[in-house]
């Protein structure tokens, strides 16, 4: 889920259990499945602890201590695959697989030299991903507990194979030291840029650090033209795209309450498009509106396109607060409980997984201790 945010460490986790049990020995406990749109492969979400699954999500409680929290884990995204189960894969409810559109977008990173040393060196880009042909703008300063330091910086740019692009020198804008670039236009959809800063002082102190971003050549772009309408129980929202290069394309959409806090649906769709102007319905599932018991008007918080080509896929920079809806009650949206027979084979299997992990636990050296 691209951006679906943290990677649940259940093997780390069975593994620290065998280690505590004072056993030595292989652990086969497989990555939870992540949550899949359409045919778009995802990464594994985040899960909270539960206490229970309801019709409308996962009710949180407290984590217990180790090492029964590894059982807790194990058992928890069970629960959260068996109601994933319910949804379709181009639609899902936001409280199961987080939102992967809403990830911090700076990009930033600090040095703080040999043994934590006082002098640090913070670097950082507005974003992770730029859409040309907007600049990247490249933000850096030296401090110490005592405030700002006087500094000579340069940003060496390498491209994804580590060929130098350019050299920049920074210049002090305030409290900041300040460079940008454009890169050229490519034959490809995306390129990956490194960007090393280095910084030296007066006294020959130097610093260092490296940002990673993603510069792309939209084949296309989001206009900001939505419309919706109530279409077989589902909302369905479709999102005008301007096409310059043929290609596939997929919109992904994060459906909200007008309030912006109470998260609802993520939807995606895929669709061929050639050059000019096309609509791409983003559809989503009636069930998810009926249980969040939410009526609108309804905010599409964000909205993204992605271009999909043989080699690569590129990301445009999402849309914010990119639309919202007419009125609608949420009693009136329906769909089928779709029973994934995928999810809920992978929660069975992570149950039957914990119930092994019980059982070793009871037999371990010290068992009748605890």
């Amino acid at each position: 889920m691209g951006k679906l945010k943290g990677t649940i460490a259940l093997g780390m986790l069975a593994a620290a259990m065998f280690a505590w049990l004072g056993q030595e020995r292989t652990v086969g406990i497989e990555q939870p499945i992540p949550s899949v749109r359409g045919d778009h492969p995802a990464q594994p979400a985040e899960i909270a602890p539960l206490a229970k699954v309801t019709a409308g999500g996962i009710t949180a409680s407290a984590a217990p201590p180790a090492p029964d929290a590894v059982l807790h884990e194990l058992l928890t995204e069970a629960a959260r695959l068996q109601a994933l189960a319910r949804y379709p894969r181009w639609s899902q409810p936001l409280q199961l697989i987080g939102d992967p559109l809403a990830e911090s977008a700076v990009m930033q990173v600090q040095s703080s030299g040999p043994e934590g040393a006082d002098l640090v060196l913070t670097a950082y880009t507005d974003r992770r991903t730029f859409d040309a042909p907007e600049p990247v703008l490249i933000h850096a300063h030296l401090m110490t507990a005592q405030g700002l330091v006087p500094a000579n910086m340069r940003a060496i740019v390498s491209d994804a194979a580590g060929q130098p692009v350019t050299e920049l020198h920074l210049l002090q804008d305030g409290q900041a030291y300040v460079a940008s670039f454009t890169p050229s236009a490519t034959a490809g959809a995306n390129t990956g840029y490194s960007i090393r800063v280095q910084a030296s002082t007066g006294i020959d102190e130097r610093r260092e650090v490296t940002l990673d971003i993603m510069y792309n050549q939209p084949y296309a772009h989001l206009t900001g033209n939505f419309r919706d309408r109530f279409e077989n129980g589902d909302l369905v929202i479709e999102a005008e795209v301007s096409v310059q290069r043929g290609a596939a394309f997929r919109v992904t959409g994060s459906l909200y309450g007008a309030d912006e806090q109470q998260q609802i649906a993520f939807a995606e769709a895929t669709q061929q498009l050639s050059p000019g102007s096309g609509w791409v319905p983003l559809r989503f599932h009636g069930l998810i509106l009926r249980e969040q018991r939410v009526n609108g008007p309804y905010l599409l918080r964000y909205a993204s396109l992605t271009t999909q080509t043989q080699d690569a896929e590129a990301t445009m920079h999402a849309l914010q607060n990119a639309y919202t809806t007419g009125s609608y009650t949420a009693d009136a949206f329906d769909g089928e409980d779709q029973q994934d027979p995928q999810w809920l084979a992978e929660a069975a299997r992570l149950r039957t997984r914990a119930t092994e992990l019980r059982q070793e636990l009871q037999q371990s050296p010290g068992a009748s201790a605890r």
